[in-house]
Formats: C-alpha cells, sequence, structure tokens
C-alpha cells in the first residue's frame, strides 16, 4: 500500500527523480507516527513528526500550532468550515 502511494505513483506520473521517496534531494511530505495508521487511522491523531515543504515539526511544535489555530479562530470562519463541508 504504501509503495503503491509513493514511489509508484511517482513512477506513473514521471517525476520519480523528484517525489515519491525519502531521499536527500528529493521532495518529501510526510508524517510520522507511533502506531500503524494501515491498522487504525487514528495514528494520524497525535503524529511524532511532520514534515511538510522541508520544515521538520515535532510534537510539541505541532501542539504549539494546533492551540494557536484554535486561540486565532473565530465564529464566522467555523461557520464557513461547517457549510462549506455539506
Amino acid at each position: 500500500v504504501i509503495q503503491a502511494a509513493t514511489i509508484s505513483a511517482a513512477d506513473a506520473l514521471g517525476l520519480e527523480s523528484e517525489i515519491g521517496q525519502i531521499k536527500a534531494g528529493l521532495n518529501a511530505d510526510f508524517v510520522l507516527v507511533e502506531q500503524n495508521p494501515l491498522m487504525d487511522v487514528a495514528a494520524f491523531e497525535s503524529p511524532l513528526v511532520v514534515t511538510k515543504d522541508g520544515v521538520w515539526l515535532n510534537r510539541e511544535e505541532l501542539l504549539e500550532l494546533r492551540a494557536k489555530a484554535i486561540e486565532n479562530r473565530s465564529v464566522f470562519s467555523e461557520i464557513v468550515t461547517l457549510i462549506s463541508n455539506y
């Protein structure tokens, strides 16, 4: 499953020299979790590490970002989010 979602998909798109692997010089966003997400998708609820566009965020940094997002949200933005999901 992981190979199909990574290197095989990159190969199908002709981008295997740019994406699809965690390798120096390639673009890779990924989430590191403690449990196997194939067994329980809830593993993604508390990741150990997230990398996005080359930025490494550990659990503490992710918790800080989540707290800031909650602190800065507004009722209007929550309503828009709820409506846009339907």
